[in-house]
């Protein structure tokens, strides 16, 4: 669910480096909703099949991310990337 991946980013040090696809996934979600600055690889296709072509690098999570998790008004800077198993770091 995106919104774990977000409370998880919420609490580690920044940048951050996600391999697994289907975190990469969830990334553009959040990415799209304005929670978190990430850049994210491009797609590449071949016979059907699709994958990404590196990592996501996520810079940060907005304000709006934090207030998403906590529920409070915005205006806390992530400071740090997680350390959990749930990421693939490249």
């Amino acid at each position: 669910m995106p919104m774990e991946l977000l409370s998880r980013l919420c609490h580690g040090t920044m940048p951050c480096h996600v391999s697994d696809e289907d975190e990469i996934e969830k990334l553009s979600v959040l990415r799209a909703a304005q929670l978190v600055d990430a850049d994210l690889p491009p797609m590449l296709e071949d016979g059907g099949l699709r994958w990404y072509s590196g990592p996501a690098v996520v810079h940060r999570v907005s304000h709006h991310g934090f207030a998403a998790v906590s529920g409070r008004e915005p205006g806390r800077v992530a400071l740090g990337c997680p350390d959990v198993s749930g990421l693939s770091f490249g």
